[in-house]
């Protein structure tokens, strides 16, 4: 950033456009956020929610404050005192302004915010695959290598360049494409650092097609704007559009007093310049010069949770049974857990045995299973499983 800065300043044009960053850096919120945050008004809803309404009505005395809608508001006024003294009347339905101006204003607001959102979606794409990078670096690296170190300040360059292009400033596509072979030069040292790096280093590579992949739909979002004829339509029908309706706001006037034209004609100018408004200063979401405009220094913050893991290992529930449990719990040797459950090696599985009792009952028994009868009976049954194991 430094030696940007420096290149800047050597020539009369760097010097001018640098002076335009600054300027441009203190009036946007990239600085200073506008909107008040939740979580430092955690105590207070009541004082949040004032100073949301605050911060709302000021975003709406910005949009009414704009030197085009005080224009546009003038002729209009101009135009409806001319028709006015030139008897010059006509009856117009309300549904042409909706039909002529409202639709097409709000479908490229929807236009813009949807064009909006998807940046949003492509910058957190852009970040999580930067950390996904770090960490493959960090972990697959030997012990006592820096290339996790110089992966961690690359991405710092990087996103800080697309930063700056994204918002027309400072940065071109070559440095950035530069970044891109510095770090492919970096996979290629993390592939040769061991033999078994080689079978997952391709993870690593993925990232990086992630990577370039969420740049080119930042760069689409910077090199191509709304549809051009949506923009001049939209201009032109809210500049003129209530100059136009004049006649229909003398005839009010003349019908209702002066007053009813002159209100009338400052409402559809207040509604149409807002929105259009709204729209062209949603249209470049990353030039800086709306109040909703998406703050891009965002994008560097991510490399300040790019640590090395922490020296001292997390605490892990251990899921063994304590010394006290282990005592408490009768040691059997793997002979006698074989025995139990059957699977002696070398022996077939024994068929249930018949064990008479009396002449009138018989039990069956299961192997390794001891019948619910006398003390007598118990050590007969264990005296024939014992002769029928032995033979």
């Amino acid at each position: 950033m430094d030696k940007l800065l420096s290149n800047l300043r050597r020539t009369s044009r760097g010097a001018k456009k640098l002076k335009e960053v600054k300027h441009h850096r203190i009036y946007h919120r990239y600085t200073r956020r506008h909107e008040p945050a939740r979580e430092s008004y955690l105590g207070s809803n009541l004082l949040f929610q004032a100073k949301t309404i605050l911060m709302l009505l000021v975003s709406f005395v910005h949009l009414l404050l704009g030197l085009r809608l005080l224009m546009t508001f003038g002729l209009c006024v101009l135009g409806t005192l001319l028709c006015y003294h030139y008897q010059l009347f006509i009856e117009l339905p309300v549904s042409v302004l909706a039909s002529g101006i409202f639709f097409p204003i709000s479908f490229g607001i929807s236009f813009t915010f949807t064009r909006r959102e998807t940046l949003l979606q492509t910058m957190a794409d852009l970040k999580s695959s930067c950390v996904y990078l770090y960490l493959c670096c960090r972990d697959f690296q030997n012990p006592g290598s820096d290339i996790a170190d110089k992966m961690k300040s690359l991405c710092a360059r990087l996103l800080h360049s697309i930063g700056l292009y994204s918002m027309h400033h400072g940065s071109s596509l070559r440095e950035i494409y530069f970044l891109f072979e510095e770090m492919t030069q970096l996979l290629i040292q993390l592939r040769a650092e061991s033999d078994w790096v080689r079978s997952v280093v391709s993870r690593a590579y993925q990232y990086r097609r992630f990577i370039i992949n969420d740049f080119e739909r930042i760069r689409i979002t910077h090199d191509y704007r709304t549809p051009s004829t949506l923009r001049a339509y939209g201009l032109f029908l809210t500049s003129l559009g209530p100059l136009l309706f004049s006649p229909y706001f003398a005839k009010l006037s003349h019908d209702f007093g002066l007053w009813a034209g002159l209100y009338t004609g400052g409402v559809v100018v207040a509604m149409t310049m807002t929105l259009f408004y709204i729209y062209e200063e949603n249209e470049d979401p990353c030039d800086g010069f709306g109040r909703d405009n998406l703050d891009m220094d965002i994008l560097n913050q991510v490399v300040e949770f790019m640590v090395p893991p922490s020296e001292e290992p997390m605490p892990q529930q251990s899921h063994q049974p304590s010394s006290q449990q282990q005592q408490q719990q009768p040691s059997q040797s793997r002979k006698e857990r074989k025995k139990r459950n059957g699977d002696s090696r070398g022996k077939k599985r024994r068929s249930p045995n018949v064990i008479p009792l009396d002449e009138n009952s018989v039990i069956i028994q299961m192997p390794n299973q001891v019948p619910n009868v006398n003390e007598d009976s118990q050590a007969e049954a264990w005296d024939a499983i014992q002769e029928e194991d032995e033979r």
